[in-house]
């Protein structure tokens, strides 16, 4: 299985963790997500590609929120 490299917390930055929270698709996730129980990805995909999908968790991942 892949490895992400996830930012540690102290490198967090508001205005980064904004931008990520600013797509409402982005939004929509961290919503879903926060249930706080193991979710697969693919219902989280909808009709979107995957390399769509991919670009936002990257962007949520860098942010620290994923």
């Amino acid at each position: 299985m892949k490895q992400y490299e996830h930012p540690p917390v102290e490198a967090f930055e508001l205005t980064c963790i904004l931008h990520a929270l600013s797509d409402p698709y982005r939004l929509s996730i961290v919503q879903k997500l926060s249930v706080l129980q193991p979710q697969p990805c693919a219902p989280l995909q909808g009709d979107r590609p995957k390399s769509s999908v991919s670009h936002h968790f990257s962007v949520l991942r860098k942010a620290g929120l994923v």
